[in-house]
């Protein structure tokens, strides 16, 4: 890339138009992409490992290593509320249903 200055504007410079092809901005895209995309697929790979141990590990994390941003609210309860509203259509499937009349 160069830059160059503007001929309307003295002062300013700014990019020489087409200095950027496709192959330069794919590549950037992808190399600003690529460490969120590393951390969702081990996330993916890790949470079947992990089950039921993930929600758990959370709080105490915060507990542990960072006992000033710890909140019961935020690591505590809401992520019990998920689990708790969960639980009763899966028990709901081991209750034998009422045979017709």
């Amino acid at each position: 890339m160069s830059i160059e200055s503007s001929s309307s504007s003295p002062g300013q410079s700014t990019l020489r138009p087409n200095a950027i092809g496709l192959p330069g901005v794919l590549f950037q895209s992808i190399t600003t992409m690529a460490p969120a995309s590393a951390v969702a697929f081990s996330l993916g790979a890790a949470i079947p490992f992990a089950g039921g141990a993930l929600p758990l590990a959370v709080p105490f994390f915060y507990r542990r290593e960072r006992p000033q941003e710890f909140n019961a609210l935020r690591h505590v309860l809401l992520p019990a509320i998920p689990f708790v509203v969960l639980i009763f259509p899966i028990l709901a499937q081991f209750i034998p249903a009422p045979s017709p009349p």
